[in-house]
C-alpha cells in the first residue's frame, strides 16, 4: 500500500511535466516527418495535424517566454546576479532560479514561518491539492510550532517519509538571515529600516546531467510548490503583524456546523490564531471526534463543542441561552450550517427544512446573539453564502417551495433568501459597532455536496474533485472576514474565496426583496421586525 502511494505522490509531480514533454517531442516528430515528405515532393505527402503543429510551437513558446519567467519569478536584476549565502556549496551551476517576494512585514515576523520549511514536518513546501491528489492528506499548518523548527542536518521534504524518501538536508543557518539546504538557499533581507522584508529563495544544481533531469521533470513543479510557499509566508508573517501579537487571542467565536466540511476547517483556521473557538453540530460522537481533530490540528485547547439541530428554533433559543450562560462576550459570530434534502420535509414549526438551517436559523440566531456581540463590539457576523445563488429563482409568495420542490433549487433559493436578509442586517447594524459580511467559498467537496441530494452531475464532479475542492481552501474566506485587520468597519459585501470584495447577483440588491424577506424571515422565526436589535421571547 506504502509503495502504491509513493508511486502516486511521485507521479503526480512529475508525471504532468514528462507527459508535456513525451507530447512535444511526438508532435516535433511528425511536423518533420511531413516537412520532410513535402521537400521530397512524395506523391502522396502526409497531412499536418493541427494538433502537431500546436505540439511543436509550444515547447518554442514556452522556452522563449515562460521558463525564463519562472526561473525569475519576482526577482530584480540584480537579485538574480548578485552572490547570495550559500552560493558557494554549488559555485558552478548548471541551472539556477531565483524567486523573491516582499512582505510588508520585519525580518523578525517572516524568519519564524520560513523555519518550518518541510512539509513532512508540517511546514512548508507543497502544492496541497496536487498532493492530497496522491494521497498524502496534507494540511499546511497556520501557525508555528517550535518543536517543528529547523536545525543543522534536519532532512526538508515534500511529504511524509515513508512517500519522499528523497530529501534536501540543511547545511547550515544563520539566525535570521538566511537557511542554506543543499543546493537551495532562502535569504531573508530587510527593507526601509527594518520594516518590511524582501524574501529570496535560489535553487542551484550542479552537472549537467542533473540539470537536464531536472529541467525536464522537477523544474516546474518546484517552481508552483516554491512559489506558493512564498506566498503562504507573506500572507502569514502579515496576518501576524496586523492583528495584536499575531493572535486571535482572548476573542471568542462561535462557528455553526463546526463538525464539518467548511466550518471545520474555519474553526481549525480559528484555532490556530488562538481564538476561543464553539462549534456547533448536531450529533455528539461526531461533534467530539470534530472537536478532538480540530485541537489536534490547531494546537489549541480551548477549543468547546455545543450540541444543538439548527432545524429547531426552541433548540436554537436553548443553544443562545447556553452560550450566553457561559460566556461574557462574542466577537465573530460564523453563520456557517448547511442542508441539503432530497425530499421535501417541514420542521416542528411546519418550515421546510432547507430554509430553515440555511436561512432561518442564522436569523433566529443572530437575533438572539446580537447583544452580547453589541458589548463585545467591535465585532463581526459572517454569514456563508454560495455561488448557487446566481441561478435562484425568487417567488416571495413561495418561499417554502409547497409547489414544485427540488434539493438544489430550495438550497439556491435558501442562499438568496439569506442574502438579501444579510443586506438588510447591515444597513440596521451601521454605527453599532457590529458588522456583517458574506463569505463565498467557491466549490468544496464535503459530505453534502457528494450526497444523493444533489443532481448527479455536481455529485459526480465533487466525487471526483475532492482532493482538489478542499474545505481548507474555500474555508480561508470565512477565516478572513473573521480576522483580517482589512475589513475592520467593512458592513454588508460579497466577498469570493480569493478575498476580494465582488457582486453578488443582481436579484440580490433588490431594496424592496430585501425588506419583504425581512419581514417574513421575522415571521417565521416569531421575532418583532421593527427592530435593529430583535427583543425576543427566551422562554422558548
Amino acid at each position: 500500500m506504502k509503495v502504491l502511494r509513493l508511486v502516486r505522490a511521485i507521479a503526480v509531480v512529475v508525471l504532468p511535466s514528462l507527459a508535456l514533454e513525451l507530447l512535444a517531442t511526438a508532435s516535433t516528430v511528425s511536423t518533420v516527418r511531413v516537412l520532410l515528405s513535402r521537400a521530397r515532393r512524395d506523391r502522396n505527402p502526409r497531412p499536418l495535424r493541427p494538433w502537431a503543429l500546436v505540439g511543436t510551437i509550444a515547447p518554442w513558446l514556452y522556452l522563449t517566454f515562460v521558463r525564463p519567467w519562472h526561473l525569475r519569478w519576482g526577482a530584480s536584476d540584480e537579485e538574480v546576479t548578485k552572490p547570495l549565502p550559500g552560493d558557494e556549496m554549488t559555485p558552478e551551476p548548471s541551472a539556477q532560479s531565483t524567486h523573491a517576494i516582499t512582505i510588508e512585514a520585519p525580518p523578525e515576523e517572516v524568519w519564524p514561518w520560513l523555519m518550518q520549511l518541510g512539509q513532512g514536518r508540517g511546514g512548508w513546501y507543497s502544492y496541497d491539492w496536487l498532493e492530497n491528489l496522491a494521497g498524502l492528506e496534507i494540511h499546511t499548518r497556520d501557525r508555528i510550532v517550535p518543536e517543528l523548527r529547523l536545525e543543522v542536518g534536519d532532512p526538508v521534504r515534500w511529504g511524509p517519509e515513508e512517500f519522499a524518501p528523497v530529501a534536501w538536508r540543511v547545511r547550515a543557518i544563520e539566525p535570521g538571515r538566511a537557511l542554506l539546504l543543499d543546493g537551495w538557499a532562502f535569504v531573508v533581507e530587510p527593507l526601509d529600516g527594518h520594516r518590511r522584508s524582501r524574501l529570496i529563495a535560489r535553487t542551484r544544481i550542479s552537472g549537467k546531467v542533473a540539470a537536464v533531469g531536472w529541467g525536464l521533470l522537477i523544474e516546474f513543479p518546484h517552481f508552483l510548490m516554491e512559489r506558493r510557499m512564498l506566498k503562504g509566508i507573506k500572507r502569514r508573517a502579515e496576518r501576524n503583524m496586523n492583528a495584536p501579537n499575531g493572535t486571535m487571542d482572548g476573542k471568542v467565536v462561535l462557528v455553526t456546523g463546526g463538525t464539518g466540511g467548511i466550518g471545520k476547517d474555519i474553526a481549525v483556521g480559528l484555532a490556530s490564531m488562538g481564538a476561543n473557538v464553539v462549534v456547533v453540530g448536531h450529533d455528539r460522537s461526531k461533534g467530539e471526534a470534530a472537536a478532538a481533530e480540530i485541537r489536534a490540528r490547531s494546537g489549541n485547547e480551548a477549543l468547546e463543542l455545543m450540541v444543538a439541530d439548527l432545524s429547531s428554533q426552541a433548540e436554537i433559543h436553548r443553544l443562545a441561552r447556553e452560550f450566553e450562560a457561559h460566556h461574557d462576550r462574542l466577537d465573530v459570530l460564523a453563520n456557517n450550517a448547511g442542508a441539503l434534502y432530497a425530499r421535501r420535509f417541514e420542521t416542528q414549526e411546519g418550515i421546510e427544512g432547507t430554509l430553515a438551517v440555511i436561512h432561518l436559523a442564522p436569523v433566529l440566531l443572530t437575533n438572539l446573539i446580537l447583544p452580547m456581540l453589541q458589548r463585545s463590539a467591535p465585532s463581526r457576523i459572517v454569514n456563508v453564502s454560495s455561488w448557487s445563488h446566481r441561478r435562484a429563482k425568487l417567488n416571495l409568495d413561495d418561499l417554502q417551495m409547497r409547489e414544485h420542490y427540488s434539493a438544489s433549487a430550495a438550497y439556491s433559493r435558501a442562499k438568496l433568501i439569506n442574502l438579501l436578509w444579510t443586506y438588510e442586517l447591515a444597513r440596521r447594524l451601521e454605527g453599532t459597532g457590529v458588522t456583517v459580511n458574506l463569505a463565498d467559498p467557491g466549490g468544496a467537496s464535503t459530505e453534502m455536496t457528494r450526497s444523493e441530494a444533489m443532481p448527479w452531475v455536481f455529485r459526480t464532479i465533487n466525487r471526483l474533485g475532492r482532493k482538489v475542492m478542499t474545505t481548507e481552501k474555500a474555508a480561508r474566506v470565512s477565516i478572513y472576514l473573521a480576522s483580517s485587520p482589512e475589513v475592520e468597519g467593512v458592513n454588508g459585501e460579497y466577498f469570493d474565496n480569493n478575498n476580494k470584495q465582488i457582486k453578488s447577483s443582481k436579484a440580490s440588491y433588490d431594496e424592496e426583496a430585501q425588506k419583504r424577506v425581512w419581514e417574513v424571515s421575522a415571521e417565521l422565526a416569531k421575532l418583532n421586525p421593527s427592530l435593529p436589535v430583535y427583543e425576543a421571547d427566551r422562554t422558548q
